[in-house]
Formats: structure tokens, sequence, C-alpha cells
């Protein structure tokens, strides 16, 4: 398994779909939208968030679940991990 990372290098690394370690459901990821400065070429986290859950439907709500990223607290806060591609889910 990777290192962790904070939202801010995974968006520079070009992850969009990152999940928390203490998560307990592995099928649980958010999906972020990664945007570039056409000046600088830097990337950076958009203002929305999808949150992918089985339980989003079990409790009534959208999957995936929208969410404003000012949320997540702390942007740079090495806490997540990428997402392996095997357990991306195709969107509705």
């Amino acid at each position: 398994m990777s290192d962790l990372i904070s939202i801010n290098e995974a968006m520079r690394r070009g992850f969009s779909k990152l999940r928390l370690d203490n998560w307990a459901n592995p099928d649980d990821y958010m999906e972020f939208y990664i945007y570039e400065d056409p000046a600088t070429h830097e990337k950076s986290a958009g203002p929305w968030v999808k949150l992918w859950s089985p339980v989003n439907e079990i409790v009534g709500n959208k999957n995936p679940h929208m969410m404003l990223i000012l949320e997540l607290g702390d942007l740079n806060d090495p806490c997540w991990r990428p997402l392996p591609k095997s357990l991306e889910r195709a969107q509705k």
C-alpha cells in the first residue's frame, strides 16, 4: 500500500480518487475534481467532491453524495490514500 498523502499533494500528482486510511468500509472513497491553473499549470482540488458509499443509498441519499471540500478540514493533512483502480465504481 502506498504512503499517506494530503489532498493537495494528491491533486499535484493527479490522483482524483482518495480514501481516508481509517475508514472501515473499503468501498467508500471520495472523488475530487482537479483544476489546473492555465498560467502556472498548478493543480488543485475543486470546490466539490463526490462521496461514494453503498450506505448513501441505504440512508436515502444519492450515490455519489456531493459535498463542499470545505467540510474536509486541512487539505495539507497527510491522512489519505490513493484509491486502487480495482475499487473504482462507475457513475450511474
